[in-house]
């Protein structure tokens, strides 16, 4: 970034495979510091890496934490405009500002070679995961937090003040685990997946289940890792979030009691 004409002031960036400094996750509640550098230099943007390097969050110059969906914005709004491929976590703000261009967002399941591919399968002109994965156009086939970060402050220059013009609200989105017995657990989800599918219409099987509604969404998949099985929700409000995470619940629930009993 030195190299290409930026100022960088180093945070946290010694060599240390025990990352002692706020761990080797950028998540938001670790960022406090970032969030602070960036008010007190008066910079124009803060970046927290990974600790691979492949994934980059973003703050702004107000030491706001930028989500996933927030930067993705931004790099269309900035750069190039396009088909979009995102996971089936992603918010629906995503959704709205490509189809407001007249543009198609191609969902998948989570994990970035699902994005990576399916950003070469239909040509999409970006990829983004919730965690902050990214495929952006200058090497579709690489996530690389580098690159990334260069192709957001291309974006960002080319906004100049007009940056707070594009980047929408984030809504309240809630998780929820239900524990449940690793040989149960995918049958369990199955059975969910069966419920919701006569229940309701605009449903996403791409990866567990989705539910997409007027007032939000919810999202039911079974982990891969831990016995359990994962719920999120995303609402207008943190009260139809909370109401559609008890909606989801409330079904989970009842699958696992009457599969339990039978």
């Amino acid at each position: 970034l030195r190299e290409i004409g930026h100022t960088v002031i180093e945070i946290n960036c010694e060599i240390d495979a025990k990352f002692p400094g706020r761990g080797a996750e950028p998540e938001p509640e670790k960022l406090g510091e970032l969030s602070r550098a960036v008010v007190e230099n008066n910079a124009d943007l803060g970046m927290a890496f990974d600790g691979d390097g492949d994934r980059v969050v973003f703050v702004d110059r107000n030491g706001r934490i930028l989500s996933a969906e927030q930067i993705a914005v931004i790099m269309l709004a900035g750069g190039v405009k396009g088909d979009v491929v995102a996971n089936v976590e992603c918010s629906s703000v995503l959704d709205e500002y490509v189809s407001s261009y007249g543009g198609k967002v191609y969902r998948v399941p989570v994990g970035h070679t699902f994005m990576v591919r399916k950003v070469v399968e239909t040509g999409a002109v970006l990829g983004v995961e919730k965690s902050s994965h990214f495929s952006v156009p200058l090497n579709p086939l690489i996530e690389e937090g580098i690159l990334t970060s260069i192709y957001f402050i291309e974006c960002l220059a080319k906004l100049g003040d007009r940056i707070s013009e594009y980047i929408p609200e984030v809504r309240p989105i809630k998780r929820l685990k239900i524990p449940v017995e690793e040989e149960i657990k995918f049958e369990v989800a199955e059975r969910v997946k069966e419920k919701i599918l006569e229940r309701f219409e605009d449903v996403d099987t791409i990866d567990g289940v989705r539910v997409n509604l007027d007032q939000g969404w919810f999202l039911i998949r079974p982990s891969n890792t831990e016995p359990l099985i994962r719920i999120t929700s995303e609402g207008v409000n943190e009260k139809e979030t909370y109401k559609l995470l008890k909606i989801a619940e409330d079904i989970v629930l009842k699958v696992l009691k009457d599969f339990r009993h039978k």
